[in-house]
């Protein structure tokens, strides 16, 4: 898990780079060079060469796991216009007005858009006044 959660946090700068690498890899294990002579070469860690001499491609696979289906770019850029429109929306009403869970708005706000979620709380003085005397 560790692994993948790294090269996600990659750059699309350093996944070039490391895709250039993995080609250079299988290249050169092609014309015949040893493991040990390609990290030397390249100056890469041993890890990544009999990785790539293992994957036996350049191409990303695909995944494990459940694919995204609720917390898309088109889901997250409308909960972000909503919210810099009128940042007090409730959203209980937003997840309603969506058709998507409240968890999963949780999602997009908090972890997507580094968003606080929070209730507004109304002055002492509106509620007491609202309340009738006691006798």
């Amino acid at each position: 898990m560790y692994a993948s959660y790294q090269l996600a946090c990659l750059t699309l700068k350093e996944m070039t780079k490391l895709s250039s690498h993995r080609s250079a890899i299988l290249e050169m294990r092609r014309n015949g060079m040893a493991p040990s002579e390609i990290c030397r070469r390249l100056k890469v860690n041993r890890k990544l060469v009999y990785r790539t001499l293992k994957r036996g491609t350049t191409d990303y696979l695909p995944r494990t796991g459940r694919p995204v289906t609720v917390t898309t770019a088109r889901i997250k850029k409308i909960v972000k216009e909503r919210l810099e429109r009128s940042p007090c929306r409730s959203m209980r009403k937003m997840t309603t007005e969506l058709g998507i869970s409240r968890r999963s708005l949780h999602i997009i706000v908090e972890d997507k858009l580094g968003m606080r979620a929070y209730k507004l709380r109304k002055p002492e003085s509106c509620q007491s006044e609202k309340m009738p005397e006691a006798p």
